[in-house]
């Protein structure tokens, strides 16, 4: 090949300069488009800036070869069919491992409720305003038709659909094609290959959101009205949040400290809270708090018809029954395990709980180290209890205890406390809802690990911002 005359060569850098000037100014571009189409969705933001600097990130995809029962395989029907199982059976199966006691759910139940709720009839206006406050989700259930299509013609579809959502609060109509779940996978972490590594995400069909949502605010509204949630419970609620709880965590172990009194932390951790809720003691709570009639009915008519199947890809395992637990990604289900767990705080007046949902976390406080700790394992045995009569099961390695204590004064107590005759295991510090909590209440580490993040977070901005700024 000849070499290029000086001319030609200075042309030719000439345009390759201009070439990539041109694609610098059409990528930086495009990623300002994209930020500014996406500057209200965070996850998406940081998407796009982890792309513009190339930033290597994990991918979710699934493995195409499983380990099940020892076996190799890369049937994705197989596959599927193994995990539909597995996730219809973990409930029962989780509840048949707690032993048995004479003590009856029922029992912790308190309070006369003599009011019972009243199902309004909904209207055109109604429906349509529930249906367009749903965010357009992409993910469709099991008939494939999503959110954002149905919004497009509620206009058309308002009244058929008023109609037959009052016909099921008349007559608690058959609901089993609106309970059918889609299950999708999420891998959580480890062995790829291993089916207990993923979770769950259930996807309901866009039509049965709409009508969980017409009933969850009747049910709610009932609830506030008569103030039957436990006040400690700061979950799925409106006006109570994280924030609140930290500080109603801080309050009560300042409060200790002040008095000069030792103040220990029980951190409860429950396995799969969520799909191990027993159905029946669920009926028998709802209708203690009011809930009969044909709202019960329509509820048991919820429960009785639901079933899911796992996709893999385009494999689709078999149907299978749910017979325990609440669905996980609807939108009645975390208001019925609040429902469940609430009585939860009338098992010990000496125990000061903070509640989020399935995060169980008990407070003591005493003068008397001795005396504290004999208080503690009496009351963790009334607990104990509860959660046996409620099947739910406790994760004994993940509970843990911290003693908190004023930093001048030095760790000389060592406490031995009893769950189900397994000792806790006792720590400096715990998670408490995303919060690093020590022993102090000094927040040191949660400075340091939200300081470290922010670092990183800063770091890939100003990578970006090369690409970005003019």
């Amino acid at each position: 090949m000849k070499n290029r005359s000086p001319t030609s060569e200075k042309k030719y850098k000439s345009y390759k300069n201009k070439l990539t000037h041109s694609i610098r100014i059409a990528k930086r571009l495009y990623f300002d488009n994209k930020l500014t189409a996406n500057k209200s969705n965070l996850k998406e933001t940081w998407k796009i800036l982890n792309s513009i600097i190339n930033k290597n990130i994990v991918k979710s995809n699934l493995n195409t070869i499983f380990t099940l029962d020892g076996k190799e395989t890369s049937d994705p029907f197989e596959i599927a069919n193994k995990f539909c199982d597995y996730f219809t059976n973990l409930g029962p199966s989780l509840a048949k491992k707690i032993p048995i006691t004479s003590t009856s759910a029922a029992s912790f139940l308190s309070g006369d409720f003599l009011n019972t709720i009243f199902l309004d009839p909904v209207d055109e206006n109604e429906v349509k305003s529930t249906t367009l406050a749903f965010p357009a989700g992409k993910a469709t259930g099991y008939d494939n038709i999503s959110q954002s299509s149905i919004k497009m013609c509620i206009g058309l579809i308002s009244r058929p659909l008023t109609h037959i959502i009052n016909l099921s609060f008349s007559f608690h109509l058959e609901q089993n094609l609106l309970i059918i779940a889609r299950v999708v996978l999420l891998y959580k972490a480890d062995d790829r290959s291993i089916v207990s590594n993923y979770r769950p995400i259930s996807i309901l069909p866009a039509f049965s959101k709409i009508l969980e949502k017409v009933f969850y605010k009747r049910l709610l509204n009932y609830l506030n009205k008569y103030d039957i949630l436990c006040n400690n419970q700061y979950g799925f609620r409106k006006g109570h949040s994280t924030s609140l709880a930290l500080v109603d965590l801080y309050d009560k172990i300042s409060e200790a400290i002040d008095k000069k009194e030792v103040a220990v932390g029980v951190f409860l951790d429950l396995s799969k809270a969520f799909d191990t809720v027993n159905h029946d003691i669920l009926f028998k709570k709802l209708k203690h708090y009011g809930v009969r009639g044909i709202a019960l009915s329509w509820i048991k008519s919820y429960f009785s018809d639901q079933q899911q199947f796992v996709q893999l890809n385009n494999a689709r395992s078999v149907l299978r029954p749910i017979t325990c637990g609440v669905p996980q990604g609807s939108i009645l289900g975390p208001l019925l395990f609040l429902i469940y767990i609430n009585d939860i705080c009338n098992v010990s007046v000496i125990a000061k709980l903070i509640l989020f949902a399935d995060d169980t976390n008990l407070f003591f406080s005493h003068p008397n180290p001795a005396y504290l700790v004999h208080e503690i394992n009496q009351e963790l045995n009334k607990f104990s209890f509860w959660f046996r009569a409620n099947k739910l099961s406790l994760n004994l390695d993940k509970t843990k205890f911290v003693i908190f204590r004023p930093r001048q004064k030095p760790q000389q107590m060592v406490f031995k406390i009893l769950l189900d005759n397994s000792e806790i295991k006792q720590v400096n510090e715990v998670v408490f809802l995303g919060v690093i909590v020590d022993e102090h209440l000094t927040w040191k580490s949660h400075i340091s690990y939200v300081s470290n993040k922010i670092s990183k977070s800063i770091g890939i901005i100003r990578k970006s911002s090369l690409f970005l700024l003019k």
